[in-house]
C-alpha cells in the first residue's frame, strides 16, 4: 500500500503571494493575508494528520480483508477436496482476524472430509462456543448466524457416535460381566478369561477386580515407565479425578477443553490425590486448534493453598516450568526451547516426575528440562492440570505413586 504519511496538498504559489501591486493597502489587509496564510498551514498540517490516520486504518483493515480472502481461498480449496490446502489457509485467515470465527466451522469440515471425525467435532463445537458469545455481545454475522445450525447439526451427528461407542461398551463390559458371574464355579479359568478381557476395556470395574480376587487371580495392572518400585498406575481420566469447569467435558472417554479466545482458562484445575514425595504424572495431550503463538497445555504439582502451585508447561516451540498464585509473582524458574514447535493435530506424551525436590520434565520420551526446585524442602501437593488459549484433548492422563 503506498504511504500517505507524508503527503501534502500543494496550493499555488500565486495563492499565497501578495499582490504586488496593492503594497499600498493599509496594514488590516497585510495582517488579513498572514492569518490566510496561518490558516492555509494548519490545514495542510490537519490534511496529512487525516492522511496518515487514514493509511493507518487501512492497515488494520487489509489484515480483515487479507483474512477473508484466505477464508473465500479455503472454500474454493474445499469445493476442490483440496483439504490439507484449506487447513493451511484457514489458519493463517484465523491468524489475521480472530474474531472470523467461520474458519473453525470450515476447518471442521475439513476434518471430517479427511476422514478425522473428533477433530472436525471439536472445531465445530469450538464455533459454537465462539458464535455464542459473539451473539450475546450483538456481533454475530449473517454468515455466522446461517452456519451455527449447520455445526449444531454436525455436533449432534458426530457427538451421537461417541454416545453409541460408550453404549456398545456397556453392554460389552456388562455380557462380559454376566458370563464370569455364571460361569464362577463351574469353569473358572474361563471366568477368570472373561474378567480379564473386562479390565482390558474397563480398568477401574470394582466388581471384575473382587470377582478376580475371589478366583485367586491378581488383576492386570500397568506400571509407570518411570520406575520399576512405582504403584500401579491411577486412571485420572476413567475416575474423572480432575475438577472441571465450564468448556471442560469428559466426553468419549478423554477429557476435551476449549479455552476460548480472549477467554483463556488459566486457573489451574485440581485433582484430589495425595502425592507423597515421589511419583510421576503423565499426559497424552493434542492441540486441536489455536489462534494464538501461546497455546500452552500443562502439568501442575505441588500446590500448597498458601504456596501456589508450580505448572510444568508446553507452549508451541519451548518447554518452562514456572510458579503461580500463593500471592506471589508468576514467575519462571526454567525455559527450554524445544527441537521442533508443537503442531496442531499431533498426539504427544507429557511425562513428570517428581524425586523429593528434583523435578523432570520431558516429551515423548525424550527429557527437556531437568532441575532441582530449592525453595520448598517438599514437592509434597495436589496435581493439576493447566491450559491456554485453544481447544485440547487429553487421552490418557495417569498418576503413579514411587517407592
Amino acid at each position: 500500500m503506498t504511504d500517505r504519511a507524508n503527503w501534502r496538498t500543494r496550493v499555488p504559489l500565486a495563492d499565497r503571494r501578495p499582490n504586488p501591486v496593492r503594497e499600498s493597502r493599509p496594514r488590516r489587509l497585510v495582517a488579513a493575508l498572514v492569518a490566510a496564510l496561518v490558516a492555509l498551514v494548519l490545514l495542510v498540517a490537519l490534511g496529512a494528520g487525516a492522511s496518515g490516520l487514514l493509511t493507518s486504518r487501512s492497515v488494520e483493515a487489509g489484515d480483515a480483508e487479507l483474512a477473508k480472502f484466505l477464508l473465500k481461498g479455503a472454500r474454493d480449496d474445499l469445493s476442490k477436496k483440496q483439504y490439507d490446502d484449506a487447513l493451511r489457509k484457514l489458519e493463517k485467515a484465523r491468524d489475521e482476524d480472530a474474531s472470523l470465527i467461520e474458519t473453525s466451522y470450515w476447518a471442521g469440515v475439513a476434518l471430517e472430509a479427511k476422514k478425522d471425525p473428533r477433530g472436525a467435532l471439536a472445531r465445530y463445537r469450538e464455533f459454537k462456543s465462539a458464535y455464542v458469545a459473539k451473539k450475546a455481545e450483538k456481533q454475530a454475522s449473517k454468515d455466522e448466524d446461517g452456519l451455527v445450525a449447520l455445526a449444531q447439526a454436525r455436533i449432534d451427528q458426530l457427538g451421537a457416535g461417541g454416545a453409541e461407542f460408550a453404549r456398545i461398551q456397556d453392554a460389552y463390559v456388562d455380557q462380559l460381566f454376566a458370563f464370569a458371574q455364571a460361569n464362577f464355579i463351574r469353569d473358572p479359568t474361563v471366568a477368570a478369561r472373561a474378567l480379564r478381557m473386562l479390565l482390558a476395556a474397563r480398568p477401574e470395574h470394582d466388581g471384575a477386580k473382587r470377582l478376580l480376587e475371589k478366583l485367586g487371580v491378581a488383576a492386570p495392572t500397568s506400571k509407570p515407565a518411570a520406575g520399576a518400585d512405582a504403584g500401579a498406575w491411577e486412571d485420572l481420566l476413567a475416575n474423572r479425578s480432575i475438577d472441571v469447569m465450564e468448556g471442560w467435558e469428559y466426553v468419549d472417554g478423554m477429557l476435551r477443553i476449549v479455552a476460548t479466545e480472549g477467554k483463556a482458562q488459566t486457573t489451574p484445575r485440581y485433582a484430589l490425590i495425595d502425592t507423597a514425595a515421589h511419583y510421576v504424572y503423565e499426559a497424552e495431550v493434542r492441540v486441536i486448534a489455536s489462534s494464538r503463538a501461546n497455546r500452552s497445555i500443562g502439568l501442575g504439582f505441588a500446590q500448597d493453598k498458601d504456596l501456589g502451585c508450580f505448572i510444568a508447561c508446553l507452549e508451541a516451540k519451548k518447554a518452562f516450568i514456572f510458579r503461580v498464585g500463593g500471592g506471589q509473582d508468576t514467575v519462571d524458574l526454567e525455559v527450554a526451547l524445544l527441537d521442533k514447535p508443537m503442531a496442531l493435530d499431533v498426539w504427544y506424551r507429557l511425562e513428570l516426575e517428581i524425586d523429593g525436590t528434583r523435578v523432570r520434565f520431558g516429551m515423548d520420551g525424550r527429557s527437556i528440562i531437568d532441575m532441582r526446585i530449592t525453595e520448598r524442602e517438599s514437592l509434597k501437593g495436589r496435581i493439576a492440570l493447566y491450559v491456554q488459549e485453544g481447544t485440547f484433548e487429553i487421552r490418557k492422563l495417569r498418576f503413579g505413586r514411587r517407592g
